[in-house]
C-alpha cells in the first residue's frame, strides 16, 4: 500500500511511495525553488534548486538509508520513512 503523509501548501504536495523509492512533488514548481531532504537530525543530506518552473518533478531516493526523512520546499514539507524492503 502506498502510505502519503503530506502537508498541503500554496498548490504543491509532496509524497513518497516505498515500493518505487520515489518522492514525487506535485503542483507548480517557481523558478529558484528549492527541494530539500533533511535527516531526522536536521542534517541537509540533499538539495535541488529548479532552474526553471515545473508542473511536478519526482526523485528516486535509492540513495538514503533506512530512517525518517523531511522533505521539503519553500510552500510545503512532508515526513517519510524509508525501510528496507
Amino acid at each position: 500500500s502506498v502510505q502519503k503523509v503530506t502537508i498541503k501548501g500554496r498548490e504543491q504536495v509532496i509524497s513518497y511511495h516505498p515500493l518505487t523509492q520515489q518522492i514525487f512533488v506535485q503542483g507548480s514548481i517557481d523558478k529558484d525553488d528549492v527541494l530539500q531532504i533533511f535527516e531526522a537530525s536536521g542534517k541537509c543530506i540533499y538539495q535541488k534548486k529548479f532552474m526553471s518552473p515545473a508542473e511536478g518533478w519526482q526523485l528516486t531516493t535509492s540513495f538514503l538509508k533506512n530512517g525518517t526523512y523531511i522533505a521539503k520546499t519553500e510552500n510545503t514539507a512532508t515526513t517519510f520513512i524509508v525501510a528496507s524492503q
